[in-house]
């Protein structure tokens, strides 16, 4: 019976002593790795084992990680442990594909994580590794493949932007034609002072939208001027401020110019009447105090319907917004009571008796 308990211990001990070696330790590597201009690389690193593998299993030491903004957190088994000619290569690919190297590793048995200094090891004719970094004209053909895609890119982005220019002057042409033809049905004349008016509505106005022009024109004169509302984007310009107004040429502020992408639209009249007088631009009186909801308008409009109220150029929306009463306006809530550094803007029209 005592060598049976002997004997079971014996093996109990060996078994534990083969599972313990069998158990990897592993080393964390936690660094920060940054492009040759000091900026954050992103992309991914892959870490292959140039050493030899147990039975027939995988190498169990290659792996990969992926890095965003420079961070790099990856566990490793140590190499030094192994064969005297057996490290890790790590090659690192960005994620845009231009920049790439390869760095070999000795990656020491730590409790703590390393970092990359301490693993980066130089290549030398016995088989060490080394950090070596690949420049775009050591692979065969990849600079005038990269030349010819930038050329490539290059005549697309001209030939956008040439689509964009004409789209931009057929608007201007239906615009201008949807314009004439208002007028010709109102009787009106481009530049008259009598007769019923004529309304152009979102007309695009002519010139270059990119950032840097600032002088745009119109296919016709305001008439009268405070007729024109000048959108960006849906939002209303304020005139004097955003932009200026002479005949038909706009010019916007430096700080107000519309870049590429935006949406330019103009609205104005044409003519005059005896019968309708239009309000354009009128502020209503009341106390803008971010408490206040009561405002009037300097006469009543006819129809009501016809009131475009806009605060800081934002069209606000009748009985959400606010309400109409006669010439009274009243602000639905607190939210929404114009304060001190806000605009205020009204434009309606009156029917004459």
């Amino acid at each position: 019976m005592t060598k049976l308990r002997h004997l079971s211990a014996v093996l109990i001990c060996t078994t534990l002593l083969v599972v313990c070696a069998g158990a990897q330790t592993t080393t964390q590597i936690v660094d920060t790795v940054s492009n040759t201009d000091g900026t954050p690389f992103n992309g991914t690193v892959v870490i292959t084992w140039t050493g030899g593998t147990s039975g027939n299993s995988p190498a169990p030491y290659s792996t990969s990680a992926k890095i965003y903004n420079g961070a790099l957190s990856v566990k490793l088994v140590p190499s030094v442990s192994s064969s005297s000619s057996a490290f890790y290569v790590a090659t690192f690919n960005s994620r845009d594909g231009l920049t790439s190297w390869v760095e070999t590793w000795q990656v020491g048995p730590s409790t703590s994580p390393l970092a990359l200094s301490q693993v980066r090891t130089t290549l030398s004719s016995s088989g060490t590794s080394s950090s070596t970094a690949i420049s775009i004209g050591q692979v065969t053909g990849l600079s005038s493949y990269l030349n010819a895609l930038s050329t490539s890119l290059n005549t697309v982005t001209g030939s956008f932007s040439g689509f964009n220019t004409t789209l931009a002057g057929l608007g201007t042409s239906v615009s201008n034609l949807s314009a004439t033809v208002n007028n010709i049905i109102n009787g009106a004349t481009p530049g008259s002072t009598s007769g019923t008016p004529g309304f152009v509505d979102n007309e695009v106005p002519f010139g270059t939208i990119d950032g840097n022009n600032t002088a745009f024109s119109l296919s016709n004169s305001p008439n009268p001027s405070t007729s024109l509302m000048l959108f960006i984007n849906g939002v209303l310009q304020a005139s004097g401020t955003d932009y200026l107004l002479t005949s038909n040429r706009i010019t916007f502020a430096s700080t107000s110019r519309p870049h590429t992408g935006d949406v330019v639209q103009a609205s104005y009249r044409i003519g005059t009447t005896s019968d309708i007088t239009f309000v354009d631009g009128a502020t209503p009186s009341g106390t803008s105090n971010g408490t206040n909801l009561s405002f009037t308008l300097p006469s009543t409009p006819n129809p009501s319907t016809s009131v475009k109220l806009y605060k800081n150029g934002i069209l606000l929306m009748p009985n959400l917004d606010y309400t109409l009463s006669g010439a009274n306006i009243t602000f639905s809530s607190l939210a929404g009571a114009p304060s001190a550094s806000d605009s205020l803007q009204s434009y309606y029209r009156i029917t004459n008796p």
